[in-house]
């Protein structure tokens, strides 16, 4: 093999390598990164209302999905767990938060379908007359 060719195939290897490892590493660590979320209630008289936060992104270990809210409106609590794509993946676990709250929410997606989608849910703590909303951070993989 002539000298241009083993130093090319070298640098090919070395190339493809550093992005292996840049790849694993960001797997590894997980996607910590905050994101924004918001969202209101609707009115609901007789049940408590629910809804998905319009919030997507990929979760890539099994840590629980960290949450940081800033406020929740009416001083009311609510409901957060997680969903992927293909469903709700909890794990039948979830978690009540009130305004201003930092809670990790319990998710089981990662070991089940390995790196996926994820969203938060949210279902508020009563009925409520009026539309309720609340604003925070969160990322789907906190750190361990």
């Amino acid at each position: 093999m002539k000298i241009g060719k083993k130093l090319g195939l070298g640098i090919a290897s070395s190339m493809m390598l550093i992005g292996l490892a840049a790849t694993n590493t960001f797997a590894a660590t997980g996607n910590t990164t905050d994101k924004n979320y918001y969202g209101e209630f609707d009115r609901s008289v007789l049940l408590p209302p629910e809804m998905d936060l319009d919030v997507v992104d990929w979760k890539y270990n099994d840590s629980s999905v960290y949450q940081k809210n800033e406020f929740i409106g009416n001083d009311y609590k609510m409901k957060l767990n997680v969903f992927s794509t293909y469903g709700n993946d909890s794990g039948g676990n979830y978690v009540w938060v009130s305004s201003g709250e930092h809670k990790n929410v319990p998710s089981v997606a990662y070991e089940k379908h390995g790196a996926c989608e994820v969203s938060l849910h949210a279902e508020l703590s009563t009925a409520s007359l009026v539309h309720v909303a609340t604003k925070g951070v969160w990322s789907p993989d906190s750190r361990k």
